[in-house]
């Protein structure tokens, strides 16, 4: 029964002491990551909000840009001087030299814009710094054909012949293609092509973090990158999530999938209204939570260490109070069988001992120190004995009692 005891009193404390603290802990950690995660998204979001503040901003620069050329007077005079077969070749070239100086002062109002060149159909660039060069290669080049034929008005980064013309720079630009004289880009003679250095997207980007190692694409209305990542491309699930997400009616939002090897991660995004593009963000869980599954680790190893100590001090507990109570029964069985004459023990051992362990035989109740029945025998025998020891005692000393009386009287 008391070993029992004991072990409902180790049982006790394990609950009372490792499961409260697990379940504590297990609570804490919960609630930390729904926090961690609600304000990691919401800052993700308001940082993806900004960055899109900013492109918009580039994005309203460069149509200004462009909107300034196309309808100047001075690009329609130019075109016709270009266009006109019976002018000569001297007229021709002060034409384009003077379209070569309007598009250097257009391009210096504007910090954003790294360079501006237009493309005619017969084989001729003019740029700034009175740069006009006669080269049919890039009528046959992707960028160009791509416009004409399934209008692409953006090119992602890539390397430009104009910066390498001029700025003797290989650095990639994103740029924008616009038709001048007409609206439809397959019947245009002449087209507009506006460059912004690709770093000038990216710098901005790479400042905003999701984790340690997170990382933001800007994509364009395809899916693709538009800027220097070319790490997007073994992103094989995460595309397939990109393509469900530019297909829904959200803005904005955060998905959570499971990558090839079966890993938590984290999509964050945001579509950009004015040319279709799109933030996208990857992350996984676990590097989003890297200081949480620390702690959780510590928790882990905090609560191993609590269940062995809880479980110690469990059984030294019990230990000190079943241990009085076993040798008691073991007392009150002996007496039960009759050993009432016990070697009692010296005052001082059983001072020193705790107040639970003092119970002795004549602590008993009445009914229990009652003699049991295979004594009454003996118990009588003593009894007898005793009385006439004192008996005789008595007759000793009843003579030398009546001299003294005697000689007083």
């Amino acid at each position: 029964m008391f070993y029992s005891l004991r072990n409902r009193l180790i049982a006790f404390f394990v609950l009372l002491f490792v499961l409260s603290f697990g379940a504590l802990s297990v609570l804490i950690f919960n609630e930390s990551r729904s926090i961690i995660r609600s304000y990691i998204e919401s800052s993700a979001l308001e940082k993806m909000d900004e960055y899109g503040s900013y492109v918009d901003m580039v994005q309203t620069q460069i149509y200004d840009l462009a909107s300034l050329i196309f309808n100047s007077d001075l690009t329609d005079e130019w075109d016709e001087a270009a266009s006109d077969p019976n002018l000569p070749e001297g007229e021709k070239m002060l034409a384009h030299l003077q379209m070569s100086k309007y598009l250097s002062q257009t391009n210096n109002s504007y910090t954003s814009v790294s360079s501006v060149a237009i493309y005619r159909q017969e084989g001729l660039w003019v740029s700034m710094s009175n740069q006009v060069v006669r080269d049919k290669t890039f009528l046959d080049q992707d960028w160009y054909r791509s416009f004409k034929t399934a209008n692409e008005r953006w090119l992602p980064a890539h390397t430009d012949d104009v910066e390498l013309q001029i700025r003797g720079s290989d650095h990639p630009v994103v740029s924008m293609l616009m038709p001048l004289g007409v609206f439809e880009p397959s019947q245009a003679r002449n087209v507009l092509k506006v460059n912004v250095s690709a770093d000038y997207f990216l710098e901005p980007l790479n400042r905003i973090h999701l984790g340690e190692s997170g990382t933001i694409y800007l994509l364009d209305r395809g899916g693709n990158p538009l800027l220097s990542q070319s790490e997007y491309g073994s992103r094989g699930e995460a595309r397939s999530q990109v393509e469900a997400v530019q297909k829904g009616w959200r803005k904005q939002g955060v998905v959570y999938f499971k990558n090839e090897q079966g890993q938590s991660q984290i999509l964050v995004y945001k579509k950009l209204a004015l040319t279709d593009w799109m933030l996208v963000g990857f992350v996984s869980e676990r590097d989003l939570y890297a200081q949480l599954l620390k702690l959780r680790n510590s928790i882990v190893f905090l609560f191993a260490l609590l269940l062995v100590v809880s479980l110690f001090l469990a059984f030294w507990l019990s230990h000190g109070v079943t241990k009085p109570l076993s040798r008691l029964v073991s007392a009150m069985r002996h007496v039960q069988r009759g050993g009432l004459r016990q070697r009692r023990e010296p005052v001082a051992a059983r001072a020193a001992r705790p107040e639970r362990g003092r119970l002795r035989y004549r602590d008993l109740p009445h009914h229990d120190r009652t003699p049991p029945p295979a004594y009454p025998k003996r118990i009588r025998a003593e009894a007898a004995a005793a009385a006439g020891r004192v008996q005789s005692a008595a007759y000793a000393d009843q003579p030398a009692f009546s001299v003294q009386h005697a000689g007083a009287a």
